[in-house]
């Protein structure tokens, strides 16, 4: 492990709707589109941000302020957490030259919130509405082999 921050800030859903087929009606749900939160150290001290990277939510990116650096992953497991987001081990896809340029592996735990909006609030009259969903986690940035966030 090389780093770890606490985050907090929210999930963000965007209420979608799916045409369904044949006879099907319309379909309406909660559809994440991207984290935003800030990174902060054991003393409290903002230090980062976590956002929605290149490829989307399904890229998530974390970026430390003093030097501009980011890494950018793609979830390789999950393990769901009641009444919250789940925690998850992400592989680093791309990084850039600072204090993220080693990571290789970032694991969220002790996930508090986040959860998507009830089912039933997505309707045809909200269709397009984001909603914000308030989290907390703690992030771990490793640098290693293939087994580094594993252990």
């Amino acid at each position: 492990m090389i780093h770890h921050f606490h985050a907090a800030g929210t999930q963000d859903y965007t209420c979608t709707a799916t045409a369904g087929a044949g006879d099907a009606g319309t379909t309406y749900a909660w559809v994440f589109t991207a984290p935003e939160a800030v990174l902060s150290d054991n003393c409290g001290n903002h230090v980062g941000t976590h956002f929605a990277g290149s490829g989307g939510a399904a890229t998530p990116r974390w970026q430390y302020t003093a030097d501009g650096s980011f890494v950018q992953g793609v979830k390789v497991e999950a393990s769901p957490v009641a009444g919250a987001i789940p925690e998850l081990l992400l592989a680093a896809t791309e990084t850039t030259p600072g204090t993220f340029a080693d990571v290789t592996y970032v694991q969220r735990l002790a996930t508090v919130g986040g959860a998507a909006p009830d089912a039933a609030a997505c309707t045809s009259g909200n269709v397009d509405v984001v909603r914000k969903s308030g989290y907390s986690a703690e992030y771990y940035f490793y640098a290693g082999g293939a087994d580094a966030g594993t252990h």
